[in-house]
């Protein structure tokens, strides 16, 4: 199934430094379907949607992936790289962390061109086994290079 996710949240276009040495927030957003708190953040994974690279898992933290639960977005209309209005929809969010310096080496981003949008895939499953995926972009900033 199809779940909105949000890179960044509260960011549009989701700007990240490949030089940044701190963690990226990914958000599953939840929806009337599928609370937040359904999401096993033991099953995700974040790589790009064009297949370049391979793929990681959110930052471990005790006692498993660091996360956070949180309703700060509604679910946009558009898929893809579109932005997610920020206000709560009462629907709790869950919140991954991603070490930055792990992003850039699986995504390969440290010879990607600023201003380039990445599309990025987030897998996992629900704790009732149901698989998802979701779709948001990142903007590279900060690597010199105008693309």
């Amino acid at each position: 199934m199809t779940v909105p996710v949000d890179v960044k949240p509260g960011s549009c276009p989701n700007p990240f430094s490949p030089r940044n040495h701190g963690m990226l927030t990914v958000a599953v957003l939840g929806t009337e379907d599928v609370d937040g708190g359904a999401v096993d953040p033991t099953t995700i994974i974040l790589s790009r949607v064009d297949g370049v690279g391979g793929s990681v898992g959110p930052h471990e933290g005790p006692p498993g992936p660091r996360s956070v639960m949180k309703d700060v977005a509604t679910p946009g209309q558009a898929d893809g790289c579109a932005c997610h209005p920020m206000v709560g929809d009462g629907i709790d969010d869950w919140f991954l962390y991603f070490d930055a310096d792990e992003l850039v080496e699986a995504l390969q981003l440290d010879n990607v061109a600023h201003g380039t949008m990445i599309p990025v895939h987030v897998q996992g499953a629900l704790f009732d086994g149901r698989a998802f995926s979701g779709v948001d972009c990142i903007r590279v900033v900060g690597n010199g290079r105008v693309r």
